[in-house]
């Protein structure tokens, strides 16, 4: 009796054996079937986003060429797309400093080129006088120029030395409008990346325009807190020190740096209102804010377009 239970037994787990065979076999199989549909989808994938990156760049590429001119410009911004670009380019630039963070892609690559060229046609639409006022004004161009600010500590030397370019450009350009002037001023980390530049002698193109936005921003100082800040930490010695170097563009930008210092040191030292200035190019609006009465000057107040075929 206890044979006849015990083979019972045998010939019950032999079923549920051969059951749990069946069904893991079948799951194998799945599985297979699985790793097969996810193979194609990386493939797939893969291939899309070296398409999509592809397509970035070339359009990119050639908005870039096209806000070169301010008649393209004017175009553009007549169009309801413009927030729209200032939101991609946010997105992309964060993710992108982000991901290369330590090492920057090459130029030649898809995604260097869409990066640059999104962020060179934001400097260029920001050189035209009603690009800045939209970029400033409109909540998405607001986030991109704090998005800016934020992820320039973090590009590299070297490999970021061409992004960094075209970020200082932008934030040049930038600068020239009034809301924008206090936004850049306003950054806790400007003076600092701007300190790291300037005494950068292995970039002159990069040390350029560092002083061009420290002669921008030296222009108005809106709070003696900001005077503080900025006297911490530029690099004073150094630039008094370029008002006899041989680049003549360099020698005149370090002069009027220094005076504008001067200028605003003796506005604090008085007690005055430091947004308050006596060049004639400024007029003094109702909100105490400043706004460029000649756009179109060759002195330190002009935009710059940035070359659409970076070096």
């Amino acid at each position: 009796m206890q044979k006849v239970k015990l083979t019972n037994s045998l010939e019950i787990l032999e079923e549920k054996y051969k059951y749990l065979q069946n069904e893991w076999d079948k799951q194998q199989e799945h599985m297979g079937n699985l790793l097969d549909e996810l193979h194609d989808l990386r493939l797939k994938v893969k291939t899309q986003s070296s398409y999509s990156a592809t397509l970035g760049a070339t359009l990119g590429q050639l908005l870039w060429k096209v806000t070169k001119d301010p008649n393209s410009v004017e175009s553009l911004l007549c169009m309801d797309k413009i927030p729209e670009l200032f939101c991609i380019a946010n997105g992309a630039l964060s993710c992108y400093v982000e991901t290369y963070r330590n090492e920057m892609p090459s130029f030649c690559t898809d995604e260097a080129k869409f990066i640059l060229s999104i962020i060179g046609s934001v400097a260029n639409i920001a050189a035209c006088s009603e690009g800045r006022n939209i970029m400033v004004t409109d909540p998405n161009g607001k986030e991109l120029i704090l998005c800016m600010l934020e992820v320039m500590p973090r590009v590299p030397d070297d490999s970021g030395d061409s992004l960094q370019r075209v970020l200082m450009m932008s934030l040049y350009n930038i600068s020239i409008n009034e809301r924008g002037h206090v936004l850049v001023q306003n950054d806790s980390t400007i003076w600092h990346t701007i300190t790291r530049y300037i005494l950068n002698d292995r970039s002159p193109q990069l040390k350029l325009i560092a002083l061009r936005l420290l002669l921008s921003l030296t222009v108005h100082i809106i709070s003696r807190d900001i005077y503080e800040k900025m006297m911490s930490t530029i690099p004073l010695k150094e630039i008094e020190e370029l008002k006899n170097t041989t680049d003549a563009e360099i020698r005149l930008m370090a002069v009027d740096i220094i005076k504008n210092i001067h200028q605003a040191e003796q506005n604090v030292k008085k007690e005055k209102r430091l947004f308050q200035t006596n060049d004639p190019k400024f007029c003094r609006l109702k909100n105490d804010t400043f706004c460029c009465n000649d756009p179109k000057s060759t002195n330190q107040y002009n935009s710059l377009i940035y070359n659409a075929v970076s070096k």
